[in-house]
């Protein structure tokens, strides 16, 4: 079920609850733009899965043992569109541990494949989503992305 701050349940809940019964035969929640603390009270194993879009400022979170970013994705938030095809300029899938006191997005398999190769481009990816940085520190992977490329790939 997606949650929103509070505890309203609305149709858009239910409608995700009953799917994901049916996909996977239990429940578990999809948080919507969570705060920190909403984001520590479902993590299992003090990691998460999220995906943010960059076109409605939306950030998906979830319990990372519950389910992939390709079950997600293609059951509620991708809309009919192929999670292959999705672009890391208008989305970001990754996963995130609780460290230091903060989110820290620690992976994201859409990153190990050239994500960017010049700083102008990780410029304006780090421009674009710097809103995720409320939720989760993506600034710390981001740069170690781009350390890689610089270092190994030039």
């Amino acid at each position: 079920m997606v949650s929103r701050l509070g505890n309203d349940m609305s149709r858009l809940q239910r409608y995700l609850n009953e799917e994901w019964i049916k996909v996977y035969r239990k429940k578990f929640e999809i948080l919507e733009n969570p705060s920190k603390k909403e984001i520590r009270e479902i993590a299992g194993n003090n990691e998460v899965r999220f995906s943010a879009d960059k076109s409605t400022k939306t950030l998906y979170v979830w319990d990372e043992g519950e389910a992939i970013h390709n079950d997600v994705w293609n059951k509620f938030i991708g809309k009919g569109r192929d999670f292959d095809s999705t672009s890391f300029k208008e989305f970001i899938h990754g996963m995130a541990e609780f460290k230091r006191g903060k989110w820290m997005m620690i992976s994201s398999d859409e990153f190990d494949n050239q994500a960017f190769d010049t700083r102008a481009q990780f410029d304006k990816l780090s421009k674009d989503f710097k809103w995720v940085n409320k939720y989760i520190n993506i600034d710390d992977f981001l740069e170690n992305e781009l350390n890689y490329v610089e270092e190994y790939e030039t």
